[in-house]
């Protein structure tokens, strides 16, 4: 019975692993939205929606799916009043900005902030923020200010999750451009 057990395990772990190692990127697509051109890499195997499955629809870029894997990528971009608008690198350089930002985007206790820094993806920096939401979703957000708006562009799972599907968010977060 043990060797049976063992067996199956064994079998489910590769069958688990050999689904993760499915996670690829094709080719760039393309959304525009408020006057923004973005581009990434499609994920494969992955539902492409233009509906949103955390927020309303109103300021949805595109939501992907990946059922199997429980696997959610979102991208937003929601326009600000031009009186808040700051260019990115100013805004990320004042701690308290950045802070009440997270704050109001991440609210605690429903959210905990694990990490957070400043990253640029092609020209453009980012704040990359990664947090667990709910005690059972783990998710990295990469989030930035362009032309009057504020992008936010997330990957998540369960956090039992997370780890597996790490090198394919780092993959993905690399192809993302905003024009």
């Amino acid at each position: 019975m043990k060797n049976i057990l063992f067996t199956l395990a064994l079998l489910i772990s590769f069958v688990s692993y050999g689904q993760l190692n499915e996670l690829k990127l094709g080719n760039n697509l393309k959304f525009k939205k408020n006057n923004i051109e973005f581009s990434f890499k499609e994920p494969l195997s992955f539902e492409q929606t233009s509906h949103s499955y955390s927020s309303d629809n109103s300021n949805i870029i595109v939501s992907f799916l990946n059922r199997q894997n429980k696997i959610l990528i979102e991208a937003y971009s929601t326009p600000i009043p031009e009186k808040f608008y700051s260019d990115a690198d100013v805004f990320f350089s004042n701690k308290e900005k950045l802070e009440n930002l997270m704050n109001q985007m991440l609210p605690k206790p429903l959210n905990k902030i694990i990490s957070y820094k400043i990253i640029k993806i092609g020209s453009q920096s980012f704040l990359e923020v990664s947090l667990i939401s709910n005690n059972i979703q783990k998710q990295t957000n990469w989030i930035t200010l362009y032309k009057n708006n504020l992008i936010n562009i997330y990957g998540t799972t369960t956090t039992s999750n997370f780890s597996n599907i790490e090198s394919f968010l780092s993959k993905f977060k690399k192809s993302i451009r905003i024009n």
